[in-house]
Formats: C-alpha cells, sequence, structure tokens
C-alpha cells in the first residue's frame, strides 16, 4: 500500500521500480473490478441537506418527544385494528399487487416513501446534534432505487439510545404513515383510491420491515441490533467467522488463525455472520430473478453481467488469497483439488436426481358440483343478512332476505282481485247464472294460478340454504343496502367432497398437466394472494380448443386449454 502510494522505496531501483509495476497493475485490476461491482449499489450523491433538516429540527423537533410517541402508537394500533376487521378484503387486494402493470405507480409510491423515510434519519439526527451533510439515492442493481442520508455523525453520540433512534426513525415514521392509511383505507368504498391506500399501506409497513429492520442486510435493523447488543462492526466480523468457517471446514486449513478475542461474544458474531451471508445470497439472487423477469431481455443481460462480475471477482478474490495466505493457513492442494471435486460431485448429482417439480400459473375456478350456488330468483333489496362467510349452516337455514314491494304489492292486488273474484261467482250462483258463474269460475283459476307463481317467486325473497355446509361468500356485508339482480350468484354452500377446480392451462404447461394425470399425482394450487395450498385430483384433461367455456369467469384470459 505504502508502495502504491509512492511513499516507500528501496536502495535498488530496479528491484523498486519492479516491485512497483507489479503492486500497481494488481491495485489497477482491483479498481476496475471494484468499479464493476458498484454496478450493483450505484450511489447517486444529490447534495447537502444539513441546513434543511436543521430548519426541520427547530421546528418540527415535538415529532421526536414522548408526546407524539404516544400518539403514534394509538395511531399504530388503530390501523392493525382496522386491517384486522377487514383481513379477507385486505388479502384479496394482494392479487396482483405486484404485477408488471402495477410497478410504475408502486414505484412513484416508493420513491415518496423512501424521501419521507430519510428525512426522519436527518430530522432525528439534527435533533439530537447531529449533522447530516449528504443525501442521495443508490440504485440496487440499477432497478430498486433507495434513498440514503449520511447520518453518520450518530455514531459519536454518547447515548446508544440515541444512536438506536436515529436508526429506527426511518422505520417509524413509515409505519405512522402505514398506519393513517390503512385507518383511510378502511373508510373509502373499493376503487383507484382504496388500492393507492393498499399499496401505501404494503409498502410502509411490510417492506419496510422486510429489507429496513431486518437485521442480516446493513440497513436501519442492523445498526439497532449492533447497538442493542453493544458490538460495533458486527457485520465485518460477522462475515471474518464466515470466511474462517469456510477455510477451516471447507477447504481443510487447519492453520488458519480465528479471527475473533477469546474476550469477544464469539456465539452471537458466529450465528450473525452465518445467517447474514446466506441471507445476502438469497436477496442477490431474488434480485437477480427478478430483474430477469419484470425487464425480459434487458433484465436477462443485466442479471448475466451482475453474475459475470460475482465470478470474476470471486476467482480473482481466490487467486489472491491462494497466493499470499494458502499455505501458511494449512492449505494442503492435493485434499483442496479433491474436495473441490467432491463438492461438485456432489452439486452435479443432486440437479440430476432432484427432481424438481414445475409449477404453472393459470386462473381457475372452484365450483360445486353439485349445486350449492344460491342464487336470487326474485330481484330485491338486500336489507337483511344471516351469516357470513365461512359459517356453518344446515340445510334450510334462513341466510339472507331482500325486499321488492313492487312484486309484493302486485301479490296482494292479485290476492284482493282472487278475494273478489270468488263474491262474483257466489252471487252468480245464488242468482242462478249458470253461464256467468261459470266465466267467473274459470277467471278465479287463471287468477289463482297466476297468485301461486307469484308467491313462489316473492317466496324466494327469503335465501335459504339448499344444503348443509360452509357458506363461501366474500365481502357479503359489502352487499346489504344493494339491489340484486335476477340470476346473480349471491354466494354458496360449499361441502368438502362436492368441489371441482376448473383450469385454463397454457399450452406449455400441457405435458405436466398429462404427466401428472398419467401418475394418478395430485395437483397442488395455491390461490393468488393466499398463502394456504390446496391439493386436488387431476380427472380430466381437454387438450384443444372451445366455444363453449368451461366455466364463465374463464372467458376473459385469452390463449390457452381448459383442464
Amino acid at each position: 500500500m505504502l508502495i502504491d502510494a509512492g511513499l516507500v522505496t528501496t536502495a535498488d531501483s530496479d528491484h523498486a521500480a519492479r516491485v512497483w509495476e507489479e503492486v500497481n497493475t494488481k491495485q489497477d485490476s482491483k479498481r476496475t473490478l471494484g468499479k464493476m461491482g458498484q454496478i450493483m449499489f450505484l450511489k447517486l450523491p444529490l447534495g447537502n441537506p444539513d441546513r434543511f433538516f436543521a430548519a426541520a429540527a427547530s421546528k418540527m423537533g415535538w415529532l421526536t418527544g414522548p408526546l407524539f410517541g404516544v400518539v403514534w402508537l394509538v395511531v399504530l394500533i388503530w390501523g392493525a385494528v382496522a386491517i384486522f376487521g377487514e383481513k379477507e378484503r385486505f388479502s384479496a387486494q394482494m392479487s396482483g399487487l405486484f404485477d408488471f402493470g402495477n410497478l410504475w405507480i408502486l414505484g412513484g409510491l416508493w420513491l415518496v416513501l423512501k424521501v419521507f423515510h430519510e428525512c426522519w434519519h436527518g430530522l432525528v439526527c439534527r435533533r439530537f446534534g447531529g449533522v447530516v451533510p449528504e443525501a442521495g439515492v443508490t440504485l440496487l442493481l440499477l432497478t430498486t432505487p433507495l434513498g440514503y442520508v449520511n447520518a453518520s455523525s450518530s455514531t459519536a453520540f454518547a447515548s446508544k439510545w440515541q444512536r438506536i433512534a436515529v436508526s429506527a426513525a426511518g422505520i417509524y415514521g413509515e409505519l405512522f404513515v402505514a398506519a393513517l392509511a390503512a385507518i383511510l383505507w378502511s373508510k373509502v368504498e373499493p376503487g383507484a383510491l382504496s388500492g393507492a391506500l393498499h399499496q401505501i399501506v404494503v409498502l410502509s409497513s411490510i417492506t419496510t420491515l422486510l429489507f429496513n429492520a431486518n437485521p442480516l442486510m446493513r440497513f436501519d435493523g442492523y445498526y439497532i441490533l449492533a447497538d442493542l447488543l453493544d458490538i460495533p462492526n458486527l457485520f465485518t466480523k460477522g462475515q471474518k467467522v464466515s470466511q474462517w468457517i469456510f477455510r477451516r471446514w471447507i477447504l481443510g486449513m487447519k492453520k488458519a488463525k480465528f479471527p475473533l478475542a477469546k474476550t469477544e461474544r464469539v456465539g452471537v458474531i458466529t450465528i450473525y455472520g452465518l445467517a447474514a451471508s446466506v441471507w445476502k445470497v438469497v436477496v442477490v439472487v431474488g434480485l437477480l430473478i427478478t430483474a430477469a423477469f419484470l425487464f425480459e431481455g434487458a433484465g436477462l443481460l443485466l442479471a448475466v453481467f451482475v453474475i459475470c462480475i460475482m465470478i470474476v471477482q470471486g476467482i480473482n478474490n481466490t487467486v489472491e488469497y491462494l497466493k499470499k495466505s494458502a499455505l501458511a493457513e494449512g492449505l494442503r492442494p492435493v485434499r483442496l483439488v479433491l474436495r473441490v471435486a467432491a463438492g461438485l460431485g456432489l452439486i452435479t448429482a443432486a440437479l440430476f436426481l432432484i427432481k424438481v417439480t414445475p409449477t404453472a400459473k393459470a386462473p381457475a375456478v372452484v365450483q360445486d358440483v353439485r349445486g350449492g350456488a344460491v342464487r336470487v330468483d326474485c330481484p330485491g333489496l338486500l336489507t337483511e343478512l344471516f351469516v357470513s362467510d365461512s359459517e356453518q349452516v344446515k340445510e334450510g337455514d334462513l341466510l339472507a332476505r331482500l325486499e321488492n314491494i313492487e312484486e309484493i304489492s302486485r301479490l296482494r292486488r292479485l290476492e284482493t282481485d282472487i278475494g273478489g273474484s270468488r263474491l262474483r261467482r257466489d252471487q252468480f250462483i245464488e242468482d242462478g247464472e249458470i253461464a256467468a258463474s261459470q266465466a267467473e269460475m274459470e277467471n278465479l283459476a287463471a287468477l289463482e294460478g297466476i297468485a301461486k307463481d307469484l308467491r313462489t317467486y316473492t317466496a324466494s325473497l327469503e335465501l335459504r340454504a339448499p344444503r348443509a355446509g360452509i357458506v363461501d361468500g366474500r365481502h357479503l356485508e359489502l352487499l346489504i343496502g344493494t339491489w340484486i339482480e335476477p340470476g346473480r350468484l349471491l354466494l354458496s354452500v360449499a361441502a368438502e367432497d362436492a368441489k371441482e377446480l376448473v383450469i385454463l392451462a397454457a399450452a406449455e404447461d400441457r405435458e405436466n398437466f398429462e404427466e401428472s394425470r398419467r401418475a394418478s399425482r395430485d395437483v397442488v394450487f395455491q390461490p393468488r394472494g393466499r398463502w394456504q395450498t390446496w391439493t386436488a385430483a387431476l380427472r380430466d384433461t381437454v387438450p384443444r380448443a372451445s366455444l363453449e367455456p368451461a366455466h364463465f369467469a374463464l372467458i376473459t384470459p385469452g390463449g390457452g386449454r381448459s383442464l
């Protein structure tokens, strides 16, 4: 390092020049690889916001006080209760949240929320006497923008609780926004505004807790954990322990020196280091796969480029390590070759022997085989609902009541007409007017026939369970006070032994379904937006197009075959 900086030389100028050339060439190589690696975490400074945060801290410092903390807690509980009260609707809106068409909206909301997140870091840091000399944006794999403020001055705070407050400030602020959005979401009708509020709740809570609060990544959660444990440089120490474990137990370097002192908390650092190493691989691989799928050709090229950089850097670091330290730490080249060969053999065997069942995404409908549907015959205003989703009912139980004043009035007028017809018939018989009485009897029979049909029709305003089972009807309470048209499926009473899954599968997935059917293997399916999975026996496949859809709900998706 000193030679590279031009601060050291020797009496032997030729030797010094040779060393300079050798070391400088290596440093140039490392710098090049380092710049290439920075593509994964491209940092773009945008200026010095310290004066802004100083003014904000003087006027809005009360946001960091205990009184606002009480308000924050109340709002957070209120928001959680609001979501829990309508968890079915919230879960249903998760379906398609991260579809490609929503990415631009999500990206805009993400940027706004991350700016808000970083402002909280700067506000709390300045409130406790720190400085914020820089702010900017970090592009993760050139696809995911992450804001940042330089609040590193907080590391000089004497109180670890102040340091923790600065680290947790962004999460604190975003959870408050998530709670407010959840409360508003529960108050508005389904629509564009409801969708935007739902996205804010997800981005400000789930993604924030998954990334920012995750201590396995060097974001807010990591610094909170490091301060709570009083272990400075926890991540670096954990990585050194992971590398030592790899060298000692994978490569067999028995002389490798353990990187921690005996006085340090070896167990905690070791567990953290291993967990962080695994999580780092999971995150990088996940981001590469996401980029490849979302941006198709360009994303695939980016993923391949980043993978190549990682491989080249790994090979370069390994070669440098083998040259400098491997032999000193007890590496035996023959054993290394044998271990690498064994590892590659195990990986190859796993690729050939472990069978991965391919998955397919396809629209599907769960329908009853034996008529558990409850449809409306007589239209009306839904005034009363006696059941809720997932409730157990018996055959004949009253499920709901509709009101149709027009049809009820028509029935009453008809009954009045029937009464009048009977009186006329009796009068004609008493007066001996045989012909007139016979005509009136025919009219009376016609009226009674119409009344009978109308009584049956209006009786359907009371909807009853067609069989015993479980009510299947989402958000039924939202239908109270609405007009229900005839033929509309209000709900269904599902029986466990009377369900059928109708799938509209793409042509390329045909072989997978055919193989499952021939092998009598159950199909495992997971509805979008749900965490549960179910199994179904594949009964039949129809490998041809048809003008008659297997279910009306499968008409919209284009292409594919119904199974």
